[in-house]
């Protein structure tokens, strides 16, 4: 590890932590801290998108230890929670799929 990853890495860790006390996305942190390091836009979203992941993953963990998740709500709306979330991307999908074959002829 060179000397500025090494720098990077101390940076990219002390503002992830400092936006995390504060309740700032990792996007808005993540990202643009690899951008101005020279990490390509595909890459540092790959990486922002993963460490979102752990950072998710870790924290429902940590929920459902403490026993802080009402399992029986969520069982309750398990089928039309999901239907709620497809819908709009769909409906969305075919409007814009619509508006770019009518926008390119």
């Amino acid at each position: 590890m060179t000397f500025a990853q090494l720098v990077a890495l101390v940076i990219f860790l002390l503002f992830s932590t400092l936006f995390g006390m504060f309740g700032v996305g990792g996007g808005a942190v993540y990202t643009p801290i690899q951008l101005f390091i020279g990490v390509s836009f595909n890459e540092a979203a790959t990486v922002s998108l993963f460490l979102i992941a752990v950072t998710s993953l870790s924290s429902g963990v940590v929920y459902v230890r403490a026993g802080l998740i009402d399992w029986l709500a969520g069982y309750s709306r398990r089928v039309p929670a999901p239907a709620a979330m497809v819908a709009p991307g769909v409906s969305a999908g075919c409007c814009c799929r619509r508006a770019g074959s009518w926008w390119a002829s």
